[in-house]
């Protein structure tokens, strides 16, 4: 029986769906290429990755506080929502004085 292989990133998600980081190994180092896709698809990653880092520094949802999916599901949402709301108005605010420092 032949060895079983672990498919690709590429193979699972698709060549253009993949937004793996290319990673560096003691002998091989990155090429040029790999850099510069790692450079593109982190430009995208850091902005999604910075707010989990909020959600799990500010609001705990580094641990799951209840038994249960749903429990746990519902939590996650009402954080997710709350955090949208706060954003959102951060924004309006800043929004409201371009306004009025424009006018």
């Amino acid at each position: 029986m032949p060895p079983l292989q672990k498919p690709n990133n590429n193979e699972k998600l698709g060549k253009h769906n993949n937004k793996v980081l290319h990673r560096a190994y003691r002998n091989t180092p990155l090429t040029d290429q790999q850099k510069q896709e790692n450079k593109q698809r982190s430009s995208i990653r850091y902005i999604v990755e910075r707010t989990f880092g909020l959600l799990k520094l500010h609001h705990g949802l580094a641990k799951a506080r209840y038994l249960g999916l749903e429990r746990n599901k519902t939590r996650v949402q009402l954080i997710a929502m709350s955090h949208n709301l706060k954003t959102g108005m951060n924004i309006f605010k800043q929004m409201q004085d371009l306004k009025d420092c424009c006018v």
